[in-house]
């Protein structure tokens, strides 16, 4: 969010209700699954936690900001592969696995 990011060939562009941005190409293949031509779903867990202080983390694109009350998301439970994303858009879109 808000920063300058890159993407490489082999990368996805990916529309999410109006909100565009690029998966890695591996990544993607990894944790995305097919629903129907052009319209897949994140089918693999996340973890998450909301910021308690304004900062950015390393993407495979480049640097991802975020500010207090934000989540930072990762899609490996060591926290690697990292990214940001607003809280409403978070609440809105993840669904809590118990």
């Amino acid at each position: 969010m808000g920063a300058e990011q890159r993407c490489k060939k082999g990368d996805w562009l990916v529309d999410n209700d109006g909100d565009t941005y690029t998966v890695d190409g591996a990544v993607f293949a990894s944790t995305y699954r097919k629903l129907r031509e052009g319209v897949y779903v994140k089918s693999t867990p996340i973890w998450a936690e909301v910021a308690t202080e304004a900062g950015s983390v390393a993407t495979k694109e480049g640097h991802s900001h975020y500010k207090k009350g934000d989540y930072v998301v990762s899609n490996n439970e060591d926290g690697t592969d990292a990214y940001c994303i607003g809280a409403a858009r978070f609440e809105s879109t993840y669904e809590l696995d118990e």
